[in-house]
């Protein structure tokens, strides 16, 4: 990285070693010693001296510090089309390992969550894996879904600890009908069964 030197000139630096200033001039691809001096002023003189002789007034001019967002926004735009096109051709060649990685963390993932929640549906005992999801006890899961982000909610189940207190598990037919119907027909049916005993 291009950075200020003691002096506010580019190529005049303190050299802690010898405890003088060296003055250095870059030009052509080469970097040209110019003399070490115990004043910083002196060091600078030479400097301008030597690139007065080579016509180059812009090699005083200081290093302009740029800071590590600057450089990184720099380097993405500098062929960004170039770079796009590379991401997309490696994304395509990996596009099928890729979805099966992802696939099988989500999987692992849902199947701790089935583990961790009873291994069932509470209302009807279907206990397979295709059919079952997470329920929001307290019919919130609209809003708690959309504070989290897109497919978050195991991941944000997990981080914390399985919470019980608002969560069960349904199978998709259970959550479906007491999302829209208020209660499951499960439910229903056990109620009336309850009432006639």
């Amino acid at each position: 990285m291009k950075r200020i030197t003691a002096s506010g000139v580019r190529g005049v630096i303190w050299d802690k070693i010898k405890n003088r200033w060296v003055t250095y001039l870059w030009i052509d691809g080469k970097n040209k010693y110019i003399g070490s001096f115990h004043n910083m002023e002196d060091a600078i003189q030479a400097k301008i001296k030597v690139v007065e002789e080579y016509g180059k007034p812009e090699l005083l001019e200081p290093y302009k510090y740029i800071s590590v967002n600057e450089r990184s926004k720099i380097y993405y735009n500098k062929d960004k089309e170039k770079k796009l096109k590379k991401m997309r051709e490696r994304h395509d060649k990996n596009r099928e390992g890729d979805l099966l990685r992802n696939m099988g963390y989500k999987r692992r993932l849902k199947l701790k969550i089935i583990e961790e929640y009873g291994g069932k549906c509470v209302c009807c005992g279907e206990n397979r894996f295709e059919f079952l999801t997470i329920d929001h006890i307290n019919g919130d899961g609209k809003q708690h879904r959309k504070e989290l982000g897109a497919n978050m909610l195991y991941n944000w189940l997990k981080k914390n600890n399985f919470p019980k207190d608002n969560f069960q598990l349904l199978c998709m037919n259970c959550n479906f009908a007491k999302g829209h119907f208020g209660k499951c027909p499960h439910e229903i049916e056990r109620e009336k069964e309850n009432l006639n005993e």
